[in-house]
């Protein structure tokens, strides 16, 4: 969803696909956020302008509503590296930090 615009409604058009789909379907989604280091993200995003392409980050509260009226899979939304980490693939110096991924994700039953 990252690459499609404000202004071509994300959230409709996310919407419309969970509305096609049966009760049990579940929807899983990763979103690029400027959460953790706006400047770096803007500075991304005006390289893809640039060339032509609509790259939008967004914020956590933007990419939760794309999974408005479903029933979210523990841990929610949240910063990948925190959604269900495996111990044994953390190095010793433990996860990435939410800056160096800077993505979103969750997954999410349609009741």
């Amino acid at each position: 969803m990252h690459f499609i615009g404000d202004s071509d409604d994300p959230h409709g058009v996310a919407g419309r696909l969970v509305a096609a789909l049966p009760s049990g379907s579940y929807l899983a989604l990763s979103h690029l956020t400027g959460d953790f280091d706006p400047g770096a993200w803007e500075g991304v995003a005006a390289v893809y302008r640039r060339s032509g392409v609509i790259m939008q980050v967004r914020p956590l509260d933007q990419v939760t509503r794309f999974f408005d009226g479903l029933q979210l899979v523990e841990p929610g939304v949240v910063s990948l590296p925190a959604w269900h980490p495996d111990p044994a693939e953390i190095g010793p110096d433990g996860p990435p930090s939410d800056a160096a991924v800077s993505v979103y994700g969750g997954i999410a039953c349609k009741p």
